[in-house]
Parts: structure tokens; sequence; C-alpha cells
């Protein structure tokens, strides 16, 4: 079957609407000279997709510093939702956002012990919601090691799972309810740390870190602290070959297990005492810290999902600036974020929305009004 071939209406389209959606609301100037068109073209394109139904008027007014108040333009917000799911041993958080990524419901639950029994519930929530929106794009963030470009967990000790198809089952379960939705799943702390570039600690930097740190649970098994990381170098996430870059969670399983038995184990900083809270903290400084000289990164974030504890970062702090080899502590900053889950969904969703407003093949259905 041959494509239909874009109209140059079509592909101006498609790049005011890549810009309005990375962007946000923004007045026909800004976007002539960001998408390096002219401005009747710009002009006649707007009023093309206001009468298609891809664009409406921002209720904000940008300010100009002569003449009259300048409009700002969107998209049309109704034309599709995306949903950003991150599940794990303690809690289940998911946001659908629409088509402009504003918010438009949050919700917290508590998870399942089992990820098919998860899936019932997440696919049933999605179902309810498929009646009263378009569900274009779904995001699943969990812990543990995924290989994102074939949609798989290699391995998760949270869910104890071991080379699972999850993208594959999921795209099946939701076959019937939004069959042409972009279906991704990626790991809790890489997205993390693309959360707290998009709108976090570390918005506009290119080489930076993250550290989470997560509770755990008691159920019939015994979940522990858990530690991952996230890395973005060049403005890109990093991944490595097959999804293991930054996975630290099976290194610090290993690491409580040569003090506590399993039963014992500490499922929050908290029931640690300050001692040895110290001396992990120092220990993961250390190791943490080849890293650091290794990337050279300009900043390192340590995001606690549940409340921070003080203590522990400034000893963290302290051990990594201590262990620096070739970098100048004033070229270095380490910061504490309390932002947790809110970076980790809002960072799904925003690599949710670049892959699906990258794609040609789900924008154009969009412009077919456009002639």
């Amino acid at each position: 079957m041959t494509a239909k071939k874009i109209n140059r209406n079509q592909l101006n389209s498609l790049s005011v609407m890549r810009y309005l959606a990375a962007h946000g609301p923004s007045t026909q100037i800004q976007t002539t000279q960001a998408v390096n068109l002219r401005r009747t073209s710009v002009f006649n394109v707007f009023e093309s997709m206001e009468q298609g139904g891809l664009l409406e008027m921002s209720s904000n007014i940008a300010t100009a510093r002569k003449g009259r108040p300048r409009q700002l333009w969107q998209l049309n917000g109704s034309l599709g939702t995306f949903v950003s799911i991150y599940t794990n041993t303690h809690d289940r958080a998911v946001q659908l956002s629409d088509f402009n990524g504003v918010v438009l419901e949050n919700i917290t639950a508590a998870p399942c012990e089992k990820m098919a029994d998860e899936l019932d519930e997440i696919v049933a929530m999605i179902k309810n919601w498929s009646s009263k929106y378009r569900i274009l794009g779904v995001m699943l963030l969990l812990p543990g090691r995924i290989d994102f470009e074939q949609g798989l967990i290699k391995f998760s000790r949270s869910w104890e799972l071991e080379n699972y198809p999850l993208r594959d089952i999921l795209r099946k379960r939701l076959g019937e309810i939004c069959p042409d939705a972009l279906v991704l799943i990626e790991n809790n702390a890489r997205m993390t740390a693309w959360g707290q570039r998009c709108g976090g600690a570390c918005t506009g930097i290119n080489d930076f870190a993250t550290l989470s740190i997560l509770n755990g649970r008691r159920n019939g098994k015994t979940t522990p602290i858990s530690i991952g990381s996230g890395i973005v170098l060049g403005g890109r996430v990093y991944r490595g070959r097959t999804g293991g870059a930054g996975e630290l969670d099976h290194n610090c399983y290993k690491w409580w297990n040569r003090i506590y038995s399993e039963d014992r184990f500490p499922v929050s900083l908290q029931e640690i005492d300050r001692h040895s809270r110290e001396h992990f903290a120092q220990n993961l400084g250390e190791s943490f810290a080849h890293l650091v000289n290794y990337l050279e990164p300009e900043r390192l974030v340590v995001v606690f999902e549940q409340a921070p504890m003080e203590d522990f970062f400034l000893a963290l702090r302290e051990t990594l600036y201590k262990n620096l080899i070739y970098i100048d502590p004033e070229h270095f900053s380490i910061e504490l974020s309390s932002d947790g889950t809110g970076s980790t969904i809002r960072g799904g969703l925003a690599l949710l929305r670049e892959h699906f407003f990258a794609d040609d093949r789900r924008l154009t259905p969009f412009c077919s009004p456009l002639k």
C-alpha cells in the first residue's frame, strides 16, 4: 500500500503542530520565527488549522512592548489524551493529560502483587476513560532493567519478571479499546531524570544525572529500599545497549543482603539508625563518584520518592565531593529534590508526547481537513 502524499499545507501544519506541542501557546510571530516559514504562509496555515479544528485561541495574552497585546494560539486540547502510569512496589500513580499536555486527572492507588493483576486494573481504568476521551498514547513506567526499543522487561526484582514482553502484552490488551494508541514502556529512574529536565531542577541542562531513593514494602516477601539512577548526555536519555544504563537496584539488593536477612530488610531509610544511614550513604557516594568522574555531568539531583532524609543526603553529598578527581566542585552541583513521583510521571508524559509528535504517520490524520 502506497503512503498518501502530504501536501504543502499539511506539511506546514505538521511543523506548526510540533512547535506548539513542544513549546505551548505561542503567537503567530513566534511560530513564524521558529518554523522558518514566511509570515503569510504561517497566517494561512493558522487560518486553515483553526477552521479544521486543530487550533484554538489560548485564554492568555502575550504582552508586547509596542502596539496591542498579541493573541496566543495553542493546539485544540480536545483532540486526544495521553496516559502516563508509574507502578512500583508501594503505589500506582496515574496521570491523564490532554493533547497539549495539560493534566486532566491524577490518580494514586495501591498496586497489585502480580503484574497480570496490575495490567487488569490498568486496562480497566483506560477502558473507562476511553468512553469519554480519545486515548492517543500510553506510557507505563516501572522499576527494572527495561529495553525501551524492544518494549521488554529484561529483569525486574520488584515485579519478579525476566524477559517479559510487556509492551506487546499491553498493546494486545488495549487493542479493542484504543487500537491506534502509541504504547511505550520505560524505566522509572530514567524518566525521573527526564522529568527533572522537563520542568524540574535540570531544566535547560544537557549533561546531568539523577539518583532516586525508593521505599520498599512488607508483604508476603519483604522488598527493601531500592536505588535507581538516570543519565542524560547531550540532551538525550542514555539507556545503554539493552536498557541497563544506570540500573543500580541489583547492586543495592546485594549490599542489603550482606548486612540483613531477607525477612529483616529495611523498607525505608527511617528504619535505619543514623550511623547505618551514614554508612550506606558513604558507600553509595564512593560508588557513584566513579560514574560522575567518568561522565563529568554538570549536576547531580538526588530524588526521594517519599520523605527526604537530609542527614542521608548530606553524608552522600560530602562523600561524592571528597571522591571527585578531575571535576571542580564549583562547577558541579549536588542538589536535593522532593519532586519524586511527580518528576517520574512528568518525564514519562514528555517522552510519550515527543515520540507521538515526531511520527508523521500519527499526525497526518489530524491534518486531513486541510487542503
